[in-house]
């Protein structure tokens, strides 16, 4: 038997949305085979400016692997949803996040709804949004009955958040070039945006160009006043910049959406490509297929924790021991490193509430193996860096987070005594 082979997926279901000044989106539903069981969650999977929905093919395919069920849809005007030519069509991108995005949830909930009423269960919803599908989301009216929230180099595209030569690329950009070329050719031309992005309607190019002119974005727009909903959400956010994003989702922009959502739960994360031993991800290298399987279980595995009606899925991703992320020693131990820099406040001050530290600690933990090497790769990186103080408060630690507790304080004792297994050979420090 090959124990790597993948479980199987279904073939994607097609649908209409109608939304709410009547228009017919087509999408699809990806389903978990009826091998992986019956539906465990609902995902939406909004895209990012211009880029249509069979890019996010292979992320959605593994979501359903998972028992996802997902929704995922193009924006009117964009891939499977443009009707006749892009000159004509007027779409705006109030208008993709009020009518489209918000069809999409409804969807979403409805088929909840459906779910919960054959299985006799609770059934959670998570929102993911890649760019603009993860920044405008408070505009669409009911989507605060999603459960969780992530966001993908989601950002506020304000010019200023940019630095370096970014910073005057984005200042002209956004000043000029998208606007200038928009008004020339009737549509933003696909070669401007990148090379997976499809042509953008004129009407959304300018709101873009005006919004990113703005000091703060979107947030700072008087036209929006009354409709901007981010303040009402109460479920986790989780928020991911990549360290190599610097043309579309900087660290700032990222960090000023999320102070948007002032009533949820934010966290904030950052992909390191070089942790992960990558030349590039960029702004879109997260959602290739060759890339996905060591990248998307470090977004999912956090935010699952985080929300308790995806807390199951979350667990068995983290306390999954057949290679989940099929990282090296190098990355193994790089990542648990952080996680330990992240969390030293938390076992360096007994007195204080560590929930959180412990929290970003397993974060780092868990994008390694964990397997019978998991004491080893902690015990290694602990030896390299010496004892600490040991008492950490434990109440709030999830159940699947609590397994991994217990290995690495039980390692961090048997680290202070013994020295590193003689299998770490850091020779092959580069190895992946």
């Amino acid at each position: 038997m090959n124990m790597n082979k993948k479980p199987p997926s279904s073939a994607p279901r097609a649908l209409q949305l109608r939304c709410a000044d009547g228009r017919l989106l087509n999408a699809c539903w990806y389903e978990p085979a009826a091998a992986n069981g019956p539906v465990r969650a609902i995902a939406v999977l909004s895209p990012a400016m211009a880029v249509a929905s069979p890019f996010y093919r292979a992320f959605a395919e593994w979501l359903s692997r998972r028992g996802y069920a997902v929704l995922s849809y193009d924006y009117r005007g964009i891939g499977a949803n443009l009707q006749g030519s892009l000159r004509n069509e007027r779409a705006g991108l109030h208008d993709w996040a009020k009518l489209d995005m918000a069809a999409a949830l409804r969807a979403a909930d409805k088929r909840r709804v459906l779910e919960q009423a054959q299985q006799g269960q609770a059934i959670g919803v998570l929102a993911i949004g890649h760019s603009f599908g993860g920044n405008a989301v408070g505009l669409a009216p009911g989507y605060e009955r999603v459960d969780a929230l992530l966001g993908v180099a989601a950002q506020a595209a304000d010019w200023r958040f940019w630095a370096g030569l970014p910073r005057a690329k984005a200042l002209m950009f956004f000043h000029a070039l998208l606007p200038g070329l928009s008004h020339a050719f009737g549509h933003a031309p696909r070669w401007l945006l990148g090379a997976r992005a499809e042509g953008l309607p004129k009407n959304a190019a300018l709101d873009w160009a005006r919004w990113g002119r703005r000091k703060g974005y979107m947030f700072s727009d008087p036209a929006l006043a009354g409709e901007l909903g981010f303040h009402r959400f109460t479920g986790p956010v989780h928020l991911w910049n990549v360290t190599d994003d610097h043309l579309f989702g900087p660290g700032p922009a990222v960090d000023h959406l999320g102070k948007q959502f002032s009533s949820a739960l934010v966290a904030r994360h950052t992909l390191d490509h070089k942790a992960l031993g990558l030349r590039a991800i960029g702004h879109f290298g997260m959602f290739r297929r060759d890339l996905g399987e060591r990248i998307w279980p470090l977004l999912l595995g956090p935010i699952e924790q985080a929300s308790p009606l995806l807390r199951a899925l979350g667990s068995e991703l983290i306390a999954s021991a057949s290679q989940p992320f099929n990282c090296g020693l190098a990355q193994r131990q790089h990542h648990i490193a952080v996680g330990l820099d992240q969390a030293d406040d938390g076992f360096a001050r007994p007195a204080a509430p560590s929930r959180a530290g412990i929290k970003r600690l397993l974060r780092g933990v868990q994008f390694g193996q964990v397997g019978k090497s998991a004491h080893q790769d902690i015990a290694a990186v602990i030896m390299q860096r010496g004892p600490k103080a040991q008492h950490v408060d434990t109440p709030g630690v999830h159940q699947g987070q609590a397994l991994l507790f217990e290995q690495l304080m039980k390692a961090r004792a048997a680290a202070v005594a013994q020295p590193v297994a003689p299998d770490f050979d850091h020779a092959h420090a580069g190895a992946s």
